[in-house]
């Protein structure tokens, strides 16, 4: 199984945070091949289901949260739920998490909805700090009747699960402006954020204007206490501000300026 990753740009269409995935079902295809297949006529590779949020915050004090699936489409679809502590979409007979998703297989007919109940089942490893797990969600649409041997396209949705224990310090809306910028000169130059605070900031981009059209850097996620870099091609100019995206706890994105210190 090979999850192929969008480019996740709106939080309001969740076609961007959906990943492809493709099964060979026993055919042995190369995923060169199968993507070549999968791009004619035909081959469906939209998902059917809407889900009513980009991601899920799950408060320490909560018993369960909740996330409702509805199939928009015109024919039926097999949905299989997941909870993992790994990004990498495997299967649901590997995943390590202390979150159980029931109902974990179903089927979802046209126009019908389906609400997921994801339930703690046991303790989370860290209480000092958030926690970040993935809640997956596959659907297999039916093969049409008649057929045999025949590619059959799958799509997984990968959110972010987010586990927030209770009395951390600080509000996770402030985590995303008191990141910590600087520039780390050097034959490689390279632009450095530190997240000091107990909570995830999933950035997106940034750019050295304040409505630029484009993003001059491709910025990734910060887990609490970490660090992470980026190499610039070109030294911004002294005192420049980096306007930089980041998407906050209602899936909404978020501007905010920074000056980057210089060493």
């Amino acid at each position: 199984m090979t999850a192929i990753e969008g480019p996740g740009a709106s939080p309001f269409a969740m076609r961007a945070w959906q990943r492809l995935v493709i099964h060979a079902l026993g055919l042995g295809l190369s995923l060169c091949l199968a993507l070549m297949i999968a791009a004619l006529p035909g081959h469906k590779a939209e998902a059917s289901i809407t889900i009513n949020g980009t991601r899920v915050i799950y408060q320490e004090v909560q018993r369960e949260q909740t996330l409702r699936l509805e199939n928009q489409d015109s024919v039926p679809v097999l949905v299989q739920a997941w909870a993992d502590r790994h990004a990498g979409g495997r299967p649901a007979r590997d995943a390590e998490s202390p979150f159980l998703v029931t109902p974990s297989v179903f089927r979802l007919d046209p126009g019908e909805s389906q609400t997921l109940r994801i339930l703690r089942i046991r303790d989370v490893e860290r209480s000092d700090q958030e926690s970040l797990y993935w809640l997956n969600i596959k659907e297999v649409p039916p093969l049409p009747q008649g057929t045999t041997n025949r590619l059959q396209l799958g799509i997984l949705t990968r959110l972010k699960l987010f586990y927030r224990p209770t009395g951390l310090a600080g509000e996770p809306g402030d985590a995303i402006a008191n990141l910590q910028w600087h520039l780390a000169p050097g034959p490689d130059l390279r632009l450095v954020c530190d997240n000091p605070s107990n909570y995830h900031v999933s950035l997106i981009g940034g750019a050295w204007r304040q409505f630029s059209d484009h993003d001059d850097l491709s910025l990734d996620m910060l887990a609490p206490h970490s660090e992470a870099s980026w190499s610039l091609q070109t030294r911004p100019a002294p005192g420049s501000s980096l306007w930089y995206r980041a998407i906050n706890d209602y899936g909404a994105v978020v501007v905010r300026e920074a000056i980057p210190d210089t060493e």
